[in-house]
C-alpha cells in the first residue's frame, strides 16, 4: 500500500495502537479470492427475508413529503414505540424523549462512548469483545481495558473478575448480553453481580442489547438497567438490524435518563443529522407490525447452529456452547495455527471464511463461526473445514497457537 504525506500528520486518535486490529487487510483478501463458491461463516449478517411489512413501510416512505429530515431524536412515534418495546420486552421504562435513534447500534454505542468518557478514563467490558470496541473506546479518549472471560465458564463476564480490574480511573463498565463474538448470555446472579459492582465502584453503565431476542436453549435476556438503581446510571443500546434482518438499513437506538439525553444534542446532531428518514418508518413497523415471522426464524437459527455445533464435535474441536446471537468461538489452537494463519488458509485451500479471533480478543487460538447459511452451505462448509482440518493434523507438529501476520494489503 502507498502512503502520502498527508498520514504522517493524521490525528492521533487515528493511530493503530487502538487495538490490534487487521479487519481490512483480512477483508480485503476476502475480496481478491473472491468467487461464487466462498462459504461465509464468519460474519453477523442475517440471511433470511426482512419481513415484507417492513419492506413495503419503506416502499412507502419512499415520497416527496416523507423523505426529509427528521427531528435529531428520531420520529416522535418511533421512539414511543422503541419505549414501549423496552418496557415490554425488558422491563425497563423509558419516555419517549429518553430515546435517541441513530444510524445502527454501533453508532448508538460510539455516541454513548463519546457522551460518558473523558481522556484517560478507564472501560471495562469483557475478553473475548466486539471487534471495534477497542477503536471507539481509544477514539473517544478512554483506555480500554478488557477482562479475561474463559471458555471453560461459557466465556461469561464474572462480576469478581471486573471488580479485580477496577481502578481509581475506571469509569464505565460495557456489558454485552448475548455476547459478540461467544454467544454467552448472562445469567440473573451473573447480571446481579455486576450491578452490584458498578453500584459499589460508581460505575457508569453501557449495555449493548442488540441481540436480545435471539436466544436458545431455554436462556433468558436481563438487563442491567432494569435492576435497583441501575437505571439511572446506564445506556441502553439496541437495534433492529439482527431481530428483523434489517442490517443495511442501519437503524438502531440509545435509551439512557433525561438528562444524558439533554447533552447528547451538541454530539449526535453535527454527526449525521438524523438517522434515515426511510430506514426509521420501516423499524416503526417493524416494531408495531406482526411478529408472527420470529419463532420461525428463531427455530431456523437453532437448527443452523446444532448443525454448525455437531459439524465441531466431529472434528473434535471444542467451544463454549453459545446461547444466544449468530456466533461461537471454536478452539482452533491444538492445530497448531494462530486465527489469522488459519483464517488465511482456510480461505484459500478450502474457499471457507471465518474471522480470526485474535481480532476480537487480546488472546489467540479461536476462530469466530457464523450459522447465517442455509442449510445446505453450512453443511458444505463444515465439509470443507473438516477436510482442512484433517489436513492440518497430519501436517508436521507446530507450537500450539503459533500465529503468523497478516500479510499487508497490496
Amino acid at each position: 500500500m502507498t502512503t502520502s504525506g498527508v498520514s504522517s500528520v493524521l490525528a492521533a486518535r487515528l493511530a493503530t495502537r487502538a487495538a490490534p486490529d487487521p479487519l481490512w487487510r483480512h477483508t480485503e483478501l476476502i475480496l481478491t479470492v473472491g468467487g461464487g463458491d466462498l462459504i461465509q461463516l464468519s460474519i453477523g449478517d442475517p440471511d433470511l427475508p426482512t419481513p415484507a411489512h417492513i419492506l413495503e413501510a419503506a416502499r412507502v416512505a419512499l415520497q416527496p413529503g416523507l423523505v426529509r429530515y427528521t427531528h435529531w431524536q428520531g420520529l416522535p412515534e418511533l421512539r414511543a414505540a422503541i419505549a414501549d418495546a423496552l418496557a415490554r420486552d425488558v422491563g425497563v421504562r423509558y419516555a419517549a424523549d429518553e430515546v435517541v435513534v441513530t444510524a445502527g447500534a454501533e453508532q448508538a454505542l460510539f455516541v454513548a462512548l463519546l457522551a460518558l468518557v473523558d481522556p484517560g478514563d478507564e472501560v471495562l467490558f469483557a475478553d473475548p469483545y466486539f471487534h471495534a470496541l477497542p477503536r471507539l473506546v481509544h477514539i473517544a479518549g478512554g483506555v480500554w481495558k478488557p477482562v479475561p472471560t474463559h471458555e471453560a465458564e461459557g466465556f461469561l463476564l464474572r462480576p469478581e473478575a471486573v471488580e479485580r480490574h477496577v481502578g481509581p480511573r475506571t469509569k464505565v463498565l460495557v456489558v454485552v448480553s448475548p455476547a459478540n463474538p461467544t454467544g454467552a448470555v448472562l445469567p440473573r446472579d451473573v447480571v446481579d453481580g455486576l450491578a452490584d459492582v458498578a453500584r459499589r465502584h460508581d460505575l457508569l453503565v453501557i449495555t449493548d442489547e442488540v441481540y436480545a431476542r435471539i436466544l436458545y436453549d431455554g436462556a433468558r435476556h436481563y438487563s442491567i438497567a432494569a435492576l435497583p438503581e441501575m437505571r439511572s446510571r446506564t445506556v441502553l443500546v439496541g437495534g433492529f438490524s439482527k431481530t428483523y434482518s434489517m442490517t443495511g438499513f442501519r437503524l438502531g437506538y440509545l435509551a439512557a435518563p433525561a438528562d444524558v439525553i439533554a447533552g447528547l444534542h451538541s454530539l449526535k446532531e453535527p454527526m449525521d443529522i438524523c438517522a434515515s428518514a426511510v430506514a426509521q418508518r420501516a423499524g416503526l413497523a417493524a416494531l408495531t407490525g406482526p411478529h408472527d415471522f420470529l419463532p420461525a426464524y428463531l427455530a431456523t437459527y437453532d437448527t443452523r447452529r446444532r448443525v454448525l455445533m455437531a459439524g465441531l464435535d466431529g472434528m473434535g474441536i471444542s467451544y463454549a456452547r453459545p446461547a444466544g446471537g449468530f456466533f461461537l468461538l471454536a478452539n482452533i489452537a491444538p492445530l497448531g495455527l494462530g486465527s489469522v494463519a488459519f483464517a488465511q488458509r482456510v480461505l484459500a485451500e478450502a474457499r471457507v471464511v471465518v474471522f480470526p479471533g485474535v481480532m476480537a480478543s487480546t488472546r489467540d487460538g479461536y476462530v469466530r463461526l457464523s450459522w447465517l447459511q442455509p442449510e445446505d452451505r453450512l453443511r458444505e462448509g463444515l465439509a470443507r473445514l473438516g477436510a482442512f482440518v484433517e489436513r492440518l493434523r497430519h501436517e508436521p507438529a507446530r507450537e500450539p497457537g503459533a500465529s503468523q501476520p497478516m500479510p499487508p494489503a497490496q
